[in-house]
């Protein structure tokens, strides 16, 4: 197993345990510095009566989930993990964070986001990764685009 991707989901771990632990009326105002969408996955978002940490908290979670199933399939050929568990598991986070919709004002960023997951997820379908540092590279574009809308569950690099 990956070295690298193992420090990332312990990254990610950490950083949602500390969000879910801060304080907070949850109103954030961070703007989502990246509303350059590309192309839009089947209709625009819904806006959500979520907070915004809630939302990011609940999105982060959605994403994680996908990574600790590939890791629950540690011992196991990396290229078939990448196939059969994490990239249905990454499409499956997408689909559920559209449905959670995204917090008002936000809408622009999280969709660009989702649409970049998607690409992602289907650039590492296509190419077939050999390793987890492949699939977290294939995934850059969308951990940005995390990180701009602070869904930080979501951000599948540790930036070395």
């Amino acid at each position: 197993m990956g070295t690298r991707f193992t420090l990332m989901l312990g990254a990610v771990l950490a950083i949602a345990a500390l969000a879910m632990g801060c304080g907070g009326n949850g109103d954030g105002s961070s703007s989502s510095a990246s509303a350059t969408a590309g192309s839009s996955e089947s209709s625009a978002i819904a806006t959500t009566q979520l907070s915004k940490r809630q939302f990011h908290t609940q999105a982060g979670a959605l994403c994680q989930h996908a990574a600790e199933k590939a890791l629950e399939s540690s011992g196991t050929n990396e290229p078939q993990v990448i196939a059969t568990v994490l990239v249905p598991e990454l499409r499956s986070a997408a689909e559920k964070i559209r449905a959670l919709g995204a917090p008002s004002g936000d809408e622009a960023g999280v969709e660009a986001f989702l649409a970049a997951l998607l690409e992602n997820t289907e650039s590492i379908a296509q190419q077939r990764p050999t390793s987890f540092e492949g699939a977290e590279k294939l995934l850059a574009s969308s951990s940005l685009l995390a990180s701009e809308n602070e869904i930080t569950g979501c951000i599948f690099t540790t930036g070395a």
